[in-house]
């Protein structure tokens, strides 16, 4: 199920707020609401390697935007999109397993 949006919403480069010093964090300007890769792998079911695996391997879509530092942000059209994906994949998996089972 998918949880709240994060609290991070996307800037032009400023970063008030950080949560640290080494992590800056978006803050509001357009008013869009995005999740942190963390919040978007619980979401759609994967580990964080799965996660990044299937990321670098293009079978999910890029990030909705990526910062200057490199933080990911995903919006819900991403999630619903790397659902879907998610889904498919799994819905071959289950074809293949029981064509093995025969």
């Amino acid at each position: 199920m998918l949880g709240k949006p994060c609290k991070y919403y996307l800037t032009t480069g400023d970063f008030r707020g950080t949560v640290s010093p080494a992590m800056p964090r978006p803050t509001i300007t357009e008013g869009l609401k995005y999740y942190t890769s963390t919040e978007a792998l619980e979401a759609i079911g994967l580990t964080r390697e799965e996660f990044n695996r299937r990321l670098d391997q293009g079978v999910l879509p890029k990030p909705t935007t990526v910062n200057g530092v490199g933080l990911r942000l995903f919006d819900d059209a991403w999630i619903k999109k790397a659902k879907h994906i998610v889904g498919l994949e799994k819905h071959k998996q289950a074809q293949r397993a029981r064509n093995n089972h025969k």
